[in-house]
């Protein structure tokens, strides 16, 4: 390592901050090269010549790099083709123990760190930034993430209190207009209780109700097939409540999970 990373190496290592809290929810790895390559699939699909113009792939079919700039900075590959690189991301919401809420970023090998969540944590990161409503972490790209689960004194206490950091709502309450028009820009927790599980081709389909819906109101939300749920189960989840709309006679609460939490037979 040069003199010139020794310094940086240092300068990052001096916003470390020791934390402690509880993640709630997490998007998984997510490689945004391969979101490109999967834009591009689709537009040469529907139109070679105006993918070729749109910049997604050159006169070969090769995909390119369409990101003009990367982290706020001109992206020196921009316009080459992508080849099979990958670039990992993964972003993972909680709360410390001092009830801030945060959002932690982890990339490249980090990315594929599985952080326990509902777990009492200590962890190490990075403070990026201090938005109106959560604050932004994210981990060294010197060093691998880690995080420790926590003694188990005063579980239930730490749970809970990081939990009380963000709003909480009932399915029934999220299809007001007004409740659903003035939703924060992060996470939220939604009580529902499950209806339907239904196997897609690469996800399961999850309708939700509550006791107190209409008949023809349901939560929906899709999750990766390995996420196994029961019909009739009681559940806390996790995400963002995307958008209200039709689907037939029901009204559908679109739901972006990022976590779900049994709670048990409703």
């Amino acid at each position: 390592m040069n003199l010139a990373n020794i310094l940086i190496y240092e300068a990052f290592n001096s916003l470390y901050r020791d934390s402690e809290g509880v993640f709630f929810g997490d998007t998984g790895p997510i490689d945004r090269l391969e979101a490109i390559r999967n834009i591009a699939r689709r537009r040469l699909a529907e139109n070679r010549e105006q993918a070729i113009a749109e910049g997604y792939v050159d006169a070969e079919g090769n995909f390119l790099d369409v990101r003009k700039t990367v982290f706020g900075r001109p992206n020196p590959n921009y316009g080459k083709p992508l080849g099979s690189k990958h670039d990992w991301y993964r972003t993972v919401w909680g709360a410390t123990m001092l009830g801030e809420r945060i959002r932690l970023d982890l990339y490249g090998d980090n990315a594929s760190f599985d952080i326990p969540l509902w777990e009492p944590l200590s962890f190490n990161a990075i403070r990026k930034s201090s938005l109106r409503d959560f604050s932004v972490f994210r981990a060294s790209r010197f060093s691998s993430f880690d995080a420790q689960i926590l003694p188990e004194g005063e579980r239930e206490a730490r749970l809970e209190k990081c939990r009380s950091s963000y709003p909480k709502y009932g399915l029934k309450e999220l299809f007001s207009s007004d409740i659903f028009s003035a939703l924060p820009k992060f996470p939220v927790f939604i009580s529902a209780i499950i209806a339907v599980v239904k196997e897609t081709e690469f996800s399961n389909l999850v309708l939700l109700y509550s006791k107190e819906l209409d008949w023809d109101e349901r939560g929906m939300m899709f999750l990766p097939k390995e996420t196994k749920l029961e019909e009739d189960i009681e559940v806390l989840i996790f995400g963002f409540p995307s958008k209200l709309t039709n689907f037939g006679a029901e009204r559908r609460l679109v739901i972006k999970p990022l976590g779900v939490k049994k709670l048990g037979v409703a």
